[in-house]
């Protein structure tokens, strides 16, 4: 599953059913600044190469269906394991390029 933040646009989440990956892809070099095309969803980390993608923002984004909800509970607890949380619950997430 991945977040497509485009230049101008929102933050969409995509394959939404793949729970086998997390990232932000960034589209276009144009446009407002990272931090805040990244505000609808979450924020920037320090380093520049992570977001943190808020809990609420996710659940919202995906589909309303039971099974989904379930496997995103799992995802979250594999990620609380490798310390991928904050203390808000936000999920990190690697930032890549579009097209890289």
């Amino acid at each position: 599953m991945y977040i497509r933040l485009g230049a101008r646009g929102e933050p969409v989440l995509e394959e939404a059913r793949d729970f086998g990956g997390f990232k932000v892809v960034v589209e276009g070099g144009e446009g407002a600044p990272l931090d805040e095309r990244l505000a609808p969803c979450g924020r920037l980390d320090p380093d520049g190469c992570h977001a943190w993608i808020a809990e609420r923002w996710l659940r919202a984004a995906g589909p309303a269906e039971p099974a989904w909800r379930e496997q995103l509970d799992a995802m979250l607890a594999y990620a609380d394991r490798k310390g991928w949380r904050d203390g808000a619950g936000a999920i990190r997430a690697h930032l890549e390029t579009a097209g890289a």
